[in-house]
């Protein structure tokens, strides 16, 4: 079983290093890197700080996105334990967030909501997925899980 999970923690962490590196710079595939741009003037235009009066710039976006990405992929991969919990909590929220500004442009009010109230519940799920004892006790439920 730990043998699985760290192949597959060395799997995902290189595939996002690969996926940064690849926001960050367009000679790892040409079009592929055209591609990004349209996507993130996408995300640009439906960006949930919007809504405040803040829209990012497309291309400086994808780099943060890209240098997220990036090292927290190789923390993944190379960071000891703990660092490797935070960069899976990290690549994490940027999935949902992704998958969020998607379906704000792309989809009505009603499943926009919907969807709004499912990343808080998602997040919400994260201490089920942990051994005892990685988070602090605030973050404990009251009863007994078994």
């Amino acid at each position: 079983m730990a043998l699985g999970l760290a192949a597959l923690r060395v799997l995902l962490g290189g595939f996002f290093a690969l996926t940064g590196a690849a926001k960050l710079s367009g000679q790892i595939s040409a079009p592929a890197s055209e591609q990004m741009k349209a996507l993130f003037v996408q995300f640009a235009e439906v960006f949930p700080l919007k809504v405040f009066g803040y829209q990012p710039d497309p291309m400086g976006y994808q780099e943060a996105v890209g240098w997220l990405e990036l090292l927290a992929g190789l923390l993944l991969v190379l960071g000891p334990p703990m660092l490797q919990e935070i960069s899976n909590l990290l690549l994490t929220l940027l999935m949902m967030g992704k998958g969020v500004q998607l379906g704000w442009g792309n989809r009505g009010l009603w499943q926009r909501i919907m969807e709004d109230l499912a990343v808080p519940f998602t997040v919400a799920s994260f201490p089920f997925f942990l051994e005892p004892g990685a988070l602090p006790a605030v973050f404990y439920f009251p009863w007994p899980l078994d």
